[in-house]
């Protein structure tokens, strides 16, 4: 907390903000219910958002309501830089920005929501989703604040948020159905099933992938041959996610499509997390291609591969394992070098959930 100054961010009704029919009454962050003209000045802030220190960014995004001298505008910046730095002090602030705003975006989008929002899953911050959920049910939002919201209630796998799919997956707009299939995937049951078979027909092919790797994360096995074809055309940032509903519905042909994919791919990037995905696959497909990969150039792919070896029960990887074991990369070595003591058995059952890693060049 800054000096000389009480906490400002936690209880001042906010007079524009909506009101929920139930749950929290009005907005609850603010200046101790300290009248607008007894506040401080407004700080000059920095033109360079990214510049600002955190004190100066959460002050500058809050001076946005409480002092009635400054405008409320420019709140879309100052958010995307909450997002970017993934600032967890500043969610009671995000969740009075989607109060504020609610009503106004039912009829047209307000960026102010939206990136309100996306900050949120950003940050990760579960703590918020109750209130957005009320928010949601009332119909405070217009399409995509609705779909931004249930990325978000993804994001941070809020299950109470399945209330929300049945009728969302029936939306008349694609971004929320879009959506929607991505929170069942987190959060959906069996039942939502016939639904989501029901969109892999939509007139969307995003709502269609949506849907079926939804279908995947469900354990639905007759998609797996979709996906799988799914994933030689798709782009980067949607291979992790076809990836993981992938490994769900796996056998032993999987294994064999993605150490194939993983031979193939030039990209680092694209080839680490295939070769991830391929080491949470058991059987004896998986282990050969793992040991084709042995001498991959990444030193991260050699050590995703050093680990997932060193777990299994196969007499093959002795061989593989020693010469990781003397690679130059100490943390390649450390990693085959634990073998010795690694006969457990799998590393864990196909169709766990599993985070894929995000490396940077």
């Amino acid at each position: 907390m800054r000096e000389g100054r009480v906490n400002v961010r936690s209880s001042q009704r906010d007079l524009f903000a909506w009101r929920e029919s139930e749950g929290d009454s009005a907005e609850i962050v603010g200046h101790e219910g300290q009248p607008c003209d007894m506040l401080p000045p407004a700080r000059t802030e920095p033109q360079d958002v990214a510049a600002m220190t955190r004190e100066v960014l959460l002050d500058t995004l809050e001076s946005r309501f409480d002092n009635r001298t400054v405008e409320s505008r420019g709140l879309v910046p100052l958010i995307a830089e909450v997002e970017r730095r993934r600032e967890a002090t500043a969610v009671p602030l995000l969740l009075r920005v989607c109060r504020r705003h609610a009503g106004f975006d039912r009829s047209r989008a307000v960026p102010e929501v939206v990136a309100a929002l996306k900050a949120l899953t950003a940050v990760g911050a579960a703590d918020a989703a109750p209130a957005i959920i009320r928010l949601v049910e009332q119909g405070a939002f217009g399409h995509a604040s609705v779909a931004a919201a249930l990325r978000y209630f993804a994001s941070v796998r809020h299950r109470p948020a399945a209330v929300l799919l049945r009728v969302h997956l029936d939306h008349d707009e694609a971004e929320v159905r879009e959506a929607a299939c991505t929170l069942a995937a987190v959060i959906g049951t069996h039942s939502n099933i016939e639904r989501l078979l029901e969109l892999c027909k939509d007139t969307s092919a995003e709502v269609i992938d949506a849907a079926l790797i939804a279908l995947g994360q469900l354990g639905h096995r007759p998609v797996k041959k979709v996906l799988e074809s799914r994933l030689q055309t798709a782009g980067i940032d949607e291979i992790p996610k076809i990836l993981d509903a992938l490994v769900a519905v796996s056998d032993e042909e999987t294994a064999v499509s993605l150490g194939r994919l993983a031979e193939r791919v030039s990209g680092e990037n694209v080839r680490y997390v295939v070769v991830e995905a391929l080491a949470e696959l058991d059987g004896r497909a998986a282990v050969t291609w793992l040991l084709r990969l042995v001498n991959d150039p990444c030193p991260a792919i050699r050590q995703v591969v050093a680990e997932a070896l060193a777990v299994r029960d196969d007499p093959r990887k002795v061989a593989a394992l020693r010469r990781l074991t003397d690679h130059a990369d100490i943390e390649v070595g450390d990693a085959a070098g634990i073998a010795p003591a690694s006969l457990r058995g799998p590393r864990r059952a196909v169709g766990g959930s599993r985070a894929p890693a995000t490396k940077e060049n």
